[in-house]
């Protein structure tokens, strides 16, 4: 299901009309941009199916003894915890520094 949707996002996507840039770093931001734009629609569509998909398995009585079971986080857990705080730290930091995009020209 959600390779037909990312399927249908890249096509959307591609329909969109493009702006004409003029220079390089103008076409870079502009692509870079335009990933930004379709990974937030994944990670939406994404989220979207997955809270039907826990309607549905609700509805149908639950997940049962799977979600009754005691657990608690552990250390590879712990290890992806700490990747998406180095990889999110440091896309702060280079929009923040390296890649000022968001803010006004002067």
């Amino acid at each position: 299901m959600l390779i037909d949707e990312f399927r249908t996002l890249y096509a959307a996507h591609r329909l969109r009309p493009m702006e004409p840039a003029e220079t390089f770093g103008a076409r870079r931001r502009q692509r870079v941009a335009n990933l930004v734009d379709l990974l937030a629609a994944a990670v939406t569509v994404a989220l979207r199916r997955g809270d039907e998909m826990g309607d549905a398995i609700t509805a149908r009585g639950g997940a049962g003894q799977i979600s009754a079971a005691p657990s608690r986080p552990r250390a590879r857990d712990w290890i992806a915890f700490a990747i998406l705080v180095v990889v999110c730290g440091s896309a702060l930091a280079l929009e923040l520094t390296v890649l000022p995009t968001s803010l006004p020209r002067r």
